[in-house]
């Protein structure tokens, strides 16, 4: 199609995140469900919201997937 998305020919959609996915946490990603972004601290930690209450954490790097919901 025109859309300019690529589409794997040999995997289909669930094989290859699971796959993405064990590559990420064998480089050490860490990936925190559940988690809403409420902003910095004084400190500069990041804020957020989890079932468990309010935490906050250090990293050196940070991506924020934020879908809907």
């Amino acid at each position: 199609g025109s859309s300019g998305r690529v589409f794997p020919k040999d995997m289909k959609a669930a094989p290859l995140l699971r796959a993405w996915l064990h590559r990420l946490r064998n480089a050490g990603v860490q990936f925190s469900m559940r988690h809403r972004w409420l902003g910095w601290a004084d400190d500069g930690a990041l804020k957020f919201s989890t079932p468990a209450g309010e935490v906050q954490a250090q990293a050196d790097a940070v991506v924020l997937a934020l879908g809907g919901g």
